[in-house]
């Protein structure tokens, strides 16, 4: 029979060099797999399904699109650097920057809501419209203009920040239309120029 003392003691010499090799093996990956310590996030709504994101770094780029399986908002992982983003929807790029990740520290976009501008029914030629926000703050643009084009069906995206909004169209110089509009993010929103307003 057997002593109990060497075979507990060859026993617990067995389990510490597994323990040892498995934080050994840990510490290896951990050391040896980087993984991202930041991130951009992009912030959408259902008015910007199919938007295309795309960031870059030297030769390296980072993609992504919102739509209703992310809930049209997304991050994308990046280690601490400088980085390009530009974010496209419908052919227009509603951002074009570049921008610093710090560790532990990231960024964020919110894209303005997509608003779908009609023009009126006594459009006969092109139509040139004012779009003026009331109380911008102080890094906006208060005015957008537009031009609707028959060849476009008298219909635009434009791609406005929450708040409220006048607009004014005109054909030829003179003033076919005025009218006032709300601009919410998770409301879609369509702008029949010279008409109700659909919601």
């Amino acid at each position: 029979m057997l002593a109990r003392g060497p075979f507990v003691r060859i026993m617990t010499f067995v389990i510490i060099a597994v323990v040892v090799a498995m934080m050994a093996l840990i510490y290896a990956r951990w050391a040896t797999i980087r993984e991202p310590s930041s991130a951009v996030v992009i912030l959408g709504d259902q008015t910007h399904n199919g938007a295309t994101i795309e960031v870059k770094r030297g030769k390296n780029t980072w993609s992504a699109v919102l739509n209703d399986d992310n809930h049209f908002e997304t991050p994308i992982l990046l280690d601490p650097g400088r980085y390009v983003i530009k974010v496209t929807h419908k052919n227009n790029v509603l951002v074009s920057d570049d921008f610093i990740v710090e560790s532990l520290r990231g960024c964020q976009y919110v894209l303005p809501p997509a608003v779908e501008i009609i023009g009126p029914p006594a459009a006969t030629r092109d139509v040139q419209v004012t779009l003026e926000k009331e109380n911008p703050s102080p890094h906006e643009n208060s005015n957008q203009e537009l031009t609707l084009s028959l060849a476009q069906g008298y219909h635009k995206t434009a791609y406005l920040s929450p708040g409220e909004y006048r607009a004014t169209a005109s054909q030829d110089g003179r003033v076919i239309s005025r009218d006032v509009f709300t601009v919410q993010r998770y409301h879609p929103l369509t702008v029949k120029l010279g008409q109700a307003t659909d919601h």
